[in-house]
């Protein structure tokens, strides 16, 4: 279980549930080892609906994950039928325990703990959302044990950064989902219309229609030399575009927002988001594109901008070499934590 990327499990009522397999339902689909009378049952009365969970009764239930993680953050729900005595939630196999003793957690491994969204070591009974962070690298080699005693655990995720305050919040109430709600620009490939209906739609000056977008469908083909360039006017003010390119070379001019004012170019591999604030390749915070093939490039910023004259394959005079696909703006501003699921819900051909 390695992390190359924060995980995005499979959703199912808006969370990641235990299923009979325990598998995790990251790219590696590893596998847990049932141990006791550990066991997966149907719940009822979850704050989010869900609808499976880990069930264990004593010390000798637990599963059993074998494999290599690297985090700084961990995220579970949690049910309590009794928070008197002692229990281990997660046991490393070479590590310090997550445990609750009397209603107050321990974690020794890591720096802080959010129970419901907020900052606190106190846990009661009922179900609880339980984040814990760390400003630097967990590494448990040798995989971790979860049960262990008279607890139901679901929602199990780990992720390779510090997640905020905003980012845990949006994690327990499912608003990580609500950028969603603020398109201002998707664009349809090839016929260019505008599915998010706000009517941005674009038009192609030139530029090639091929069968090898990201998830093998319609994109465009810009042609060095040729001019090529698709014209999307006036879309408004916005915070966050999130596109997928194919570079033929290392030197690009991708997209300018109104006239060089806010504009993402490539030079030499690495990416100049001029006007923005941040910018992420592949869902991570980066500035380097890396080998050709497909990337994913996100540039977001707080402050509205002015998308005045979107031209994308265009920047003044230059123009890109290579393939463009799945464009999208937005009026909110991505968290680390939407730009992650973007990825990886873009990667596998869900959005």
């Amino acid at each position: 279980m390695q992390l190359s990327h924060n995980v995005l499990n499979d959703y199912e009522n808006g969370l990641c549930n235990f299923k009979a397999s325990m598998q995790d339902k990251n790219e590696e689909e590893k596998a847990g080892v049932f141990n006791g009378a550990a066991n997966v049952i149907a719940i009822s009365g979850h704050p989010r609906n869900v609808r499976f969970a880990l069930d264990c009764g004593v010390a000798a239930d637990f599963v059993l994950y074998g494999q290599y993680v690297k985090a700084r953050s961990v995220e579970f729900w949690i049910y309590l039928a009794s928070v008197s005595g002692a229990i281990t939630i997660i046991d490393p196999v070479v590590g310090s325990d997550v445990n609750q003793t009397d209603g107050t957690l321990s974690y020794a491994d890591w720096d802080n703990a959010y129970v419901d969204g907020v900052d606190t070591d106190t846990i009661t009974t009922g179900w609880s959302h339980i984040v814990l962070t760390s400003s630097t690298d967990v590494t448990w080699a040798s995989g971790f044990n979860i049960g262990k005693g008279d607890i139901r655990v679901t929602g199990l995720r780990f992720w390779n950064h510090e997640l905020s305050a905003t980012e845990i919040d949006q994690l327990m109430s499912g608003a990580v989902d609500d950028y969603q709600h603020d398109s201002i620009l998707i664009l349809d490939f090839p016929n260019l219309t505008d599915l998010s209906k706000n009517g941005n739609d674009g038009t192609n000056h030139g530029a090639d229609i091929v069968m090898s977008g990201r998830n093998g469908e319609n994109c465009f083909d810009f042609i060095s030399g040729n001019s090529d360039y698709v014209d999307c006017g006036d879309i408004g003010t916005i915070k966050s575009i999130v596109f997928w390119i194919n570079p033929d070379n290392v030197t690009q001019s991708i997209l300018d927002c109104n006239g060089g004012l806010h504009k993402i170019t490539v030079a030499g591999g690495t990416i100049a988001a001029t006007g923005f604030a941040a910018f992420y390749v592949d869902g991570i915070a980066s500035g380097i594109l890396g080998a050709k093939g497909w990337h994913q490039i996100v540039a977001t910023d707080s402050v509205a901008i002015s998308a005045s004259q979107l031209y994308l394959g265009r920047e003044g005079a230059n123009y890109m070499d290579g393939k463009l696909d799945i464009v999208e703006a937005y009026s909110g501003e991505l968290t680390l934590l939407q730009v992650n699921q973007v990825y990886h819900k873009q990667q596998r051909g869900l959005l």
